[in-house]
């Protein structure tokens, strides 16, 4: 499986940069103050999990023969993800829209960082995707390994 292994390295620094984004936004526009005066730090609860996603892409990386079932599974979340993010979308389309009014630049950042978030993540699903279906046995004839009967 080392012809793949390109792949499974770009799904890995995909994963990697994109918790680090996520992270430094959430940082960036979490409210101060809030909570109690205790920071950012419940804001981080919202993106742990997506810290699976880098562990996962280095362990398909690094060790693909053992992690290859996982593959399913790294696909699904992504799925999830997008499936997430496009109802965040709709959802909040009319605030988004009222607020382009107001702040055009933010609004518009946020409209390309989630279409870049949406793209990229369907990528990697249909990735994982391909290199599930590139390892996945070929299908066996009724009967071909059927011997003395």
């Amino acid at each position: 499986m080392t012809n793949y292994r390109p792949l499974r390295l770009s799904l890995f620094i995909y994963d990697l940069i994109r918790l680090m984004v996520m992270l430094g936004l959430l940082t960036l526009f979490a409210p101060l103050g809030t909570m109690g005066g205790v920071g950012v730090f419940p804001y981080l609860v919202f993106t742990a999990s997506n810290a699976l996603y880098p562990l996962m892409s280095l362990f398909l990386w690094l060790k693909f023969e053992e992690y290859t079932p996982y593959l399913s599974l790294y696909a699904a979340g992504k799925f999830v993800a997008v499936a997430a993010a496009l109802a965040w979308f709709f959802i909040s389309a009319p605030k988004l829209i009222a607020y382009l009014a107001l702040d055009w630049a933010g609004a518009l950042a946020v409209l390309v960082f989630n279409t870049v978030i949406v793209s990229a993540d369907t990528g990697s699903a249909c990735g994982a995707l391909l290199l599930k279906r590139k390892i996945s046995p070929a299908p066996v004839k009724a009967g071909m390994f059927q011997e003395g009967l």
